[in-house]
């Protein structure tokens, strides 16, 4: 198919009108959802560029105009982390919801294309493991020793590290900090940090790149443990931390900053250096001021209030560092998000013919060269 000679595109009423149902501003008026209606009403068969153009106004994700028909907005049930792994009351934001639907719409696809069968390392750990022993067979699976923070130069460096070494089991990572490609629809890293969908044929990892190094890496860790687990774990909306977000905690913190090492790195602290000795202990490790304080805390070496102040701390160093908006390249910033075995897995697959490149376009975000340019870019690695 010649990305070249693509017009217009077809999409069904069905799907027409199921996105304008959840279109908030119903304004006539308004160019974009005047637009959309005179589509719905057969008048318009837009191009892909009118659809890119309604996706970001009527922020909408641009993937959705390209479906076959309407998919159920409920997301799947998944582990997601939290800061402090706690749960929380509130209802799922459209956010979390839509980028939720969107992953697992991409797993869909990835299992129906996949040649390979069951993976081994998904459902290798049980909670009554011993945590030290869980984190050795990660290292194991990872091809990692204990001290792998030596093949890195920071957390940035360790992030991606990881990401590509989880790889190597088969298991998908992807990470983004808005929907899709939606800048207006920032992801609340108040809501969640991290979530994974399991599954033995394509699991998969998604980060919300707008945590900090050290907090990605975290996570990475953090939910290759529950696809180890082998489940889902729910949040229970009651403020309670489940067993298995303590299990996954453990063993994360575990391969970040073993215990045994930090037994060698730790040094007696008075209360106003709590938080320095931590940061310095965190950089060697990559892991946040936060993690050495938690450890401190469980050793009895520091006291819960020196651990919160580290915590509260932590956190304005990080609000007052993180940026308002990702910089870079369209293509830059689009690579950073997908899995690039993912992506080179869609050429493959157009270039056999299973594929089509409107497909394509609707599971990447992207049309015509800058779809090009993003499978290009994934044959870098």
């Amino acid at each position: 198919m010649d990305m070249g000679r693509i017009v217009s595109v077809d999409i069904p009423f069905e799907v027409l009108d199921w996105i304008d149902s959840m279109v908030m501003l119903r304004d006539p008026s308004f160019p974009s959802y005047s637009f959309l209606l005179l589509c719905k009403e057969g008048k318009k068969k837009p191009t892909l560029n009118q659809i890119a153009e309604m996706s970001r106004k009527l922020h909408i994700p641009f993937g959705f105009f390209l479906l076959k028909k309407p998919v159920p907005l409920d997301p799947v049930a998944v582990s997601r982390r939290t800061i402090g792994s706690i749960s929380s009351d509130k209802p799922m934001s459209a956010e979390l919801r839509d980028t939720i639907n969107r992953m697992k719409e991409i797993q869909d696809w990835i299992g129906e294309h996949q040649e390979e069968g069951k993976l081994s390392f998904p459902g290798t750990l049980m909670l009554s493991d011993d945590i030290r022993t869980s984190a050795m067979m990660i290292r194991k699976s990872l091809a990692i020793d204990i001290d792998w923070h030596g093949n890195v130069r920071n957390a940035s460096g360790a992030s991606s590290f990881i990401r590509n070494r989880i790889g190597t089991l088969g298991i998908y990572v992807f990470q983004n900090g808005i929907v899709g490609v939606n800048t207006h629809r920032t992801l609340d890293l108040s809501e969640f940090r991290a979530f994974s969908i399991f599954d033995e044929i394509a699991p998969l990892i998604f980060i919300n790149s707008r945590d900090s190094d050290t907090g990605r890496l975290f996570s990475l860790f953090h939910e290759l443990v529950h696809i180890g687990l082998g489940v889902n774990g729910v949040f229970r909306g009651d403020g309670k931390v489940s067993k298995e977000e303590v299990f996954c905690n453990a063993v994360a913190a575990e391969l970040v900053l073993p215990e045994d090492s930090f037994e060698s790195a730790w040094v007696p602290v008075r209360a106003d250096d709590a938080y320095p000795a931590c940061r310095r202990i965190g950089r060697k490790f990559c892991c946040s001021p936060v993690v050495v304080a938690r450890r401190a805390l469980d050793r009895g070496l520091l006291s819960a209030d020196r651990y919160t102040a580290v915590e509260k701390q932590a956190r304005e160093d990080f609000e007052s560092s993180r940026k308002k908006a990702e910089g870079g390249s369209f293509i830059g910033n689009q690579l950073s998000r997908y899995d690039h075995a993912f992506l080179r897995m869609i050429d493959r697959s157009i270039q056999n013919g299973d594929t089509q490149y409107t497909e394509a376009f609707r599971l990447t975000d992207t049309w015509g060269s800058s779809f090009s340019k993003l499978i290009s870019g994934a044959y870098d690695d």
